[in-house]
């Protein structure tokens, strides 16, 4: 496994000023596990949530605004805010849980930053990964003009990381 981490700066004397490092696990472990959940339903989050912590694990939900429409007209922040409470996070699953591929432009742009603006103001907390419906993020029409106009959309929404085990390297 390899990442590969790029830094852009406005001038090159800024960019030789750059340094990066590699910081240790915290508390000196020596491994660290990502834990993803989506297509609970909103209170089986609180479970999951329950089960992580007493391994001491942290987990991140992916969230749309079906798992609002659970909570039956509740104020649901305080709800949400509770389940990121103890160092968990939230993602982006879509508003309404689309096969995000097949949805004209506007819409995915809508169902992505939308997703984003609802979850953030509920929590009052950043939200920078998407995990996509339905693992949807080709469809076999448009091929890769799809996922490059995807990328740009996941880009202007402000979500920089997928949860998927594909990527989108060659775009």
């Amino acid at each position: 496994y390899s990442q590969t981490v790029r830094v852009v700066c406005p001038t090159r004397s800024d960019a030789e000023k750059v340094r990066l490092r590699i910081e240790p696990l915290y508390d000196g472990y020596q491994r660290a596990v990502s834990s993803r959940w989506d297509d609970n339903l909103f209170e089986s989050n609180f479970e999951m949530k329950k089960h992580l912590e007493d391994y001491g694990m942290k987990g991140t939900f992916y969230l749309n605004s079906n798992d609002i429409f659970y909570l039956k007209g509740q104020d649901y922040r305080p709800t949400a805010r509770d389940l990121i409470e103890g160092g968990h996070s939230i993602g982006g699953h879509g508003l309404s849980h689309p096969y995000l591929s097949y949805v004209n432009r506007n819409r995915m742009f809508q169902e992505t930053a939308g997703v984003r603006i609802e979850w953030e103001s509920a929590v009052d907390a950043p939200m920078h990964s998407y995990a996509f419906s339905f693992i949807n993020f080709r469809n076999p029409l448009e091929g890769d003009l799809v996922q490059r106009n995807i990328i740009n959309t996941l880009e202007r929404a402000g979500l920089y990381h997928l949860a998927v085990f594909k990527t989108f390297d060659d775009h």
